[in-house]
């Protein structure tokens, strides 16, 4: 970990809805920045890990706007939204 601060390396990750509870394992660590996509079918069982991700987008799902809509540091678009949820993903932008 030493080397990558240094160096200031990043590693992206791009997660679809089937694989989103990889995000609670992967989220631990620092350096790593979080994308969540193709998340119109997310359901109830996923969104406490879309959580957590940096960036993502809600697309058509109902559900994940709900929730994440009041947690989101930065929303960028109205029709099909765009969120940051952390400090992390609206230092993007």
């Amino acid at each position: 970990m030493d080397l990558l601060q240094k160096k200031k390396l990043w590693l992206s990750v791009s997660i679809a809805v089937f694989e989103a509870k990889a995000i609670s394992e992967i989220g631990i660590l620092r350096l790593v920045w979080i994308f969540f996509v193709y998340n119109t079918s997310v359901d109830k069982l996923y969104v406490k890990h879309v959580a957590k991700v940096d960036v993502t987008c809600a697309s058509a799902s109902k559900m994940l706007r709900a929730d994440i809509d009041n947690k989101a540091a930065l929303q960028l678009g109205a029709t099909i939204p765009a969120y940051t949820l952390t400090k992390k993903g609206k230092s993007v932008f």
